[in-house]
């Protein structure tokens, strides 16, 4: 017969993977924003050499189904407390900025790469 302690220990190995998994699941929407600017900082300096055109379609593809995340974005800078919500992202978020400032100058006029930077600036 297990012992107590055994029993708890056997039960806490089996949820191990299942609290894994939910922790890893579950971003904030600010984190979610975040990643959004990332990965489109990371477009950017991909496809922001000059071929304008493949740069608008690879960030008109990483927009798609991230309405919360632009939202969110939206939201960040909203008053106070957003601003204290997402203060522990922001050297990320500066980060990526630069690199979309860096990357966007060629094609920064181009109307479709416009329309993505006016909707996460």
């Amino acid at each position: 017969m297990p012992t107590q302690q055994a029993s708890f220990v056997t039960r806490l190995a089996r949820l191990a993977p299942l609290s894994v998994a939910l922790v890893l699941g579950c971003q904030s929407r600010e984190e979610k924003a975040v990643e959004l600017v990332e990965s489109l900082a990371t477009v950017f300096e991909k496809h922001g050499n000059g071929d304008c055109a493949v740069l608008a379609d690879r960030l008109e593809g990483a927009l798609v189904g991230k309405d919360d995340a632009l939202a969110a974005l939206a939201e960040s800078d909203a008053n106070k407390e957003a601003r204290k919500r997402s203060a522990k992202y922001q050297q990320r978020i500066d980060a990526a900025f630069q690199k979309i400032v860096d990357n966007s100058r060629m094609c920064g006029k181009e109307p479709r790469v416009g329309a993505v930077l006016a909707k996460i600036l």
